[in-house]
């Protein structure tokens, strides 16, 4: 299963390009369409495909079936076709691009390691990490609902106004302060009332931690 499964990686690979040509030019709602017929049509296969196999291959041929028609919708909306004609500025631009990229994942995975699980959790415990964990999660729930749908605009506008500066820097100016908007009064809010929120919604903190905190 899991080898035929890989194959959805190359899948995926080929339907990015199309898909990031169509954010490029703003086209969200082709974009939406694709995504939602692709689940639709995914579910649908995999239902019937369980009824009929009864086994897990169901969700391999849902998830193959997905990328499968995202990867068709968004090639032939995009017009776009594989070539095997390269550019080495590009490559080589592209190339420096994706390695500052992955750099900076890289750093940012390794700071969250370091201060989830060497530092909140050796110091100061499970229960701390779990609390920790907790709100992280909440707090990237709050950003995947504020601030990175800006975010996924901005880009594709960046991509189209890279070589007019004057335009560039007015849509990274507007960006970063329409996520300021929405964010910093989200955020602060969230913060003000987390001390009545909190204990409505997970219970007292002395049922969270260990029976011998002091805390409680």
């Amino acid at each position: 299963m899991v080898r035929v499964f890989s194959v959805s990686l190359v899948i995926g690979a080929f339907a990015s390009i199309p898909a990031a040509l169509l954010q490029r030019d703003l086209r969200y709602r082709e974009i939406t369409i694709v995504d939602v017929v692709g689940t639709v049509s995914a579910a649908v296969i995999g239902v019937s495909v369980a009824w009929l196999l009864r086994n897990a291959w169901a969700l391999v041929l849902m998830e193959l079936a997905r990328r499968t028609i995202r990867l068709v919708m968004f090639a032939a909306i995009a017009r776009w076709r594989p070539s095997f004609v390269s550019s080495w500025s590009e490559t080589r631009e592209l190339s420096r691009f994706n390695s500052l990229n992955m750099a900076t994942k890289a750093f940012q995975a390794m700071e969250a390691a370091a201060s989830r699980g060497g530092g909140i959790g050796m110091i100061l415990g499970a229960s701390a990490l779990g609390m920790y964990n907790m709100s992280s999660r909440l707090l990237e729930q709050a950003k995947s609902v504020f601030v990175t749908p800006l975010a996924a605009v901005a880009l594709p506008l960046a991509s189209q106004t890279q070589h007019d500066f004057p335009t560039l820097h007015r849509a990274i100016e507007g960006t970063i302060g329409l996520a300021s908007l929405v964010a910093f009064p989200t955020f602060i809010g969230s913060a003000v009332v987390a001390p009545l929120a909190i204990p409505l919604v997970f219970g007292d903190q002395c049922e969270l931690v260990p029976e011998n905190w002091t805390g409680c």
